[in-house]
């Protein structure tokens, strides 16, 4: 069985775009740049972690690329980033593999973590070699609190106090549950409209690259509302879902898409094949 990496940018209704903006210098030790090649893994909080991974750099006009380890406080890469770290390469090193490691320990606050490849400038002149990705967990170096429940008062009662009748919960109130993670790879395209949302408004089922990912009603095809994409810097960003799809079938993919910031290069649909169950590694055609 193979995997479809579906993918949306741009304001609009639209399954998969890339996108160029002014650029804007990204922090010292993480700068602006897009993933090459990817994994997630869920993790324990406080566990340090070390990542390998090996690439090599083909041809000219690389400005930057690194082996990096992003913490997540979401399951399964969701969630707001909390902070990351790169080991950087070589970019100017041609022809010769080179084989990076960092070591990091998990915020208290994490739950997953992305890893993989990162490249600024031209991603097609750097090759990873995807069996060498790996993600290892060491001994816990950083204790995190546990959260204690606060102790609540109850009064003693006395020969004549009567026993108060329970109280019948109102109708039609909700019940808080806690939400289930959602899945890396869906049977089918879910949340196509962008009619439904999380708790923090983002659209359900639906990931991204780089970029800010939220819902919006100010320009829209049909129903209520679309997903919009945006980013100040120039490095490529994407959103997307990975769905099961069967060997040797055909799939049309179709969008609406709305370009509307002359700062914005270009914006078009991609289909990304992949053999891994969870459309991890490298994409056998796109």
């Amino acid at each position: 069985m193979r995997k479809a990496l579906l993918a949306l940018a741009g304001l609009f209704f639209l399954l998969l775009a890339y996108s160029s903006f002014p650029s804007t210098a990204g922090s010292a030790s993480s700068p602006a740049s897009g993933w090459k090649e990817i994994r997630v893994s869920n993790v324990d909080p406080g566990r340090s972690y070390r990542v390998d991974g090996c690439l090599t750099v083909v041809s000219g006009g690389v400005d930057y690329v690194a082996l990096r380890l992003a913490w997540h406080d979401g399951l399964n890469g969701y969630g707001v980033q909390l902070s990351d770290e790169d080991a950087t390469g070589a970019a100017s090193l041609i022809g010769a593999e080179q084989c990076l490691s960092l070591t990091d320990t998990a915020p208290c606050r994490s739950r997953s973590a992305l890893y993989g490849v990162v490249v600024s400038g031209d991603g097609d002149a750097v090759e990873v070699d995807s069996a060498s990705l790996d993600l290892t967990a060491l001994a816990t170096t950083k204790p995190c609190p546990t959260p204690t429940a606060t102790p609540v008062a109850t009064a003693t009662p006395t020969s004549g106090d009567k026993p108060k009748e329970p109280t019948a919960k109102p109708e039609g109130q909700a019940t808080t549950t806690t939400p289930t993670p959602e899945p890396l790879v869906y049977p089918a395209l879910v949340n196509g409209s962008f009619e439904q949302a999380r708790a923090d408004g983002t659209p359900q089922a639906w990931r991204k690259f780089g970029g800010e990912m939220r819902r919006t009603s100010a320009a829209v095809h049909e129903g209520k509302y679309a997903a919009s994409l945006r980013s100040t810097t120039e490095s490529t960003k994407w959103l997307y879902q990975a769905v099961t799809v069967k060997g040797g079938h055909a799939y049309r993919l179709s969008a609406f898409a709305l370009k509307d910031d002359p700062d914005l290069a270009e914006v078009y649909l991609r289909i990304s094949w992949y053999e891994s169950d969870d459309a991890t590694g490298t994409a056998t055609k796109t």
